[in-house]
């Protein structure tokens, strides 16, 4: 039996800080309004070095809507996990969740 191998050998959990943003909304990303009883979703954006990890961990680049040159975007599930780099080596990701089921969302308008 093969034991499985890790992509960092020298990994250990341990929590790391991240920057970003979220809101909370009802209806759709393209028309947000406000939250609803019935109707809440959560939009979740991160930047900086996590953004950076998750980019890295889902590769490979795609070419989609608002793809320009010098942009990179990797998505996971039907776009609900979106990540992308600039030109200029910043990077961005979103992802989102509806609150009512806990269902994986997009988190960012293509």
């Amino acid at each position: 039996m093969l034991a499985a191998t890790s992509v960092a050998a020298d990994w250990h959990w341990q929590p790391r800080k991240l920057a970003g943003d979220y809101t909370i909304y009802s209806g759709s990303l393209a028309d947000m309004a406000p939250r609803t009883v019935t109707d809440q979703k959560l939009a979740i954006s991160v930047r900086g070095k996590a953004a950076q990890d998750i980019f890295n961990a889902i590769g490979p680049d795609i070419k989609t809507c608002g793809w320009e040159e010098g942009l990179q975007i990797r998505q996971r599930a039907d776009g609900n996990v979106s990540c992308t780099r600039t030109r200029q080596g910043e990077y961005s990701c979103h992802f989102g969740f509806d609150l009512r089921t806990g269902d994986s969302i997009p988190g960012v308008v293509c």
